[in-house]
């Protein structure tokens, strides 16, 4: 991990921003990584976890995205396999290399998951008013199994919501927009 700053800050400051820029890279670039190689889309994004819950904007296309919270903006570039924290208030950025061991792999939209071992539909459920298929999807990931739950929108594919199989994290999308992002995004 690489941490840029310019200007003067204390060391508890430092630490304490440099530890909560790696809850929210792992919160929120890691895990919806491979939502994006499939699907285009901008939505108002909460995350739900043990670490507290976290509100931000995401924008998703082809191998790329962001996600902009109050305080700080995080871009994931697969392609270069590399995420990038940005904390304009700090003056500060990290930038921590990708690979394909990092949470992305778990998140699911209507296409098949890397590492995916299996999908099963479980029904219709309404998630905010959007219909949308449950599913249950069993991955391996860092040579270990695990299983997540996906409500993908019946009509546009796009998650809605995704969660752990014991709840101790939700990913939730509202607004969802399908379409190509903006390039100077990322």
């Amino acid at each position: 991990m690489i941490l840029y700053q310019r200007g003067f800050m204390t060391n508890s400051k430092a630490k304490m921003i440099k530890g909560m820029s790696i809850v929210l890279i792992f919160l929120f670039c890691l895990t919806p990584a491979s939502v994006i190689a499939a699907n285009d889309f901008s939505a108002d994004a909460t995350s739900t976890s043990g670490a507290g819950s976290f509100q931000g904007k995401i924008f998703a296309t082809k191998g790329k995205i962001r996600m902009d919270l109050p305080e700080s903006t995080t871009i994931t570039r697969i392609d270069k396999k590399v995420v990038w924290l940005l904390m304009p208030g700090e003056k500060m950025y990290m930038e921590v290399p990708m690979d394909e061991n990092m949470g992305g792999n778990i998140v699911a939209g209507s296409d098949k998951v890397p590492g995916e071992l299996g999908r099963k539909l479980l029904g219709k459920e309404t998630i905010g008013g959007i219909p949308t298929k449950k599913y249950r999807i069993t991955y391996a990931a860092t040579g270990e199994e695990g299983v997540i739950f996906s409500w993908i929108n019946a009509g546009s594919g796009l998650p809605v919501k995704t969660s752990a199989e014991d709840g101790s994290w939700i990913y939730e999308y509202k607004n969802l927009t399908p379409g190509a992002q903006p390039r100077e995004l990322f």
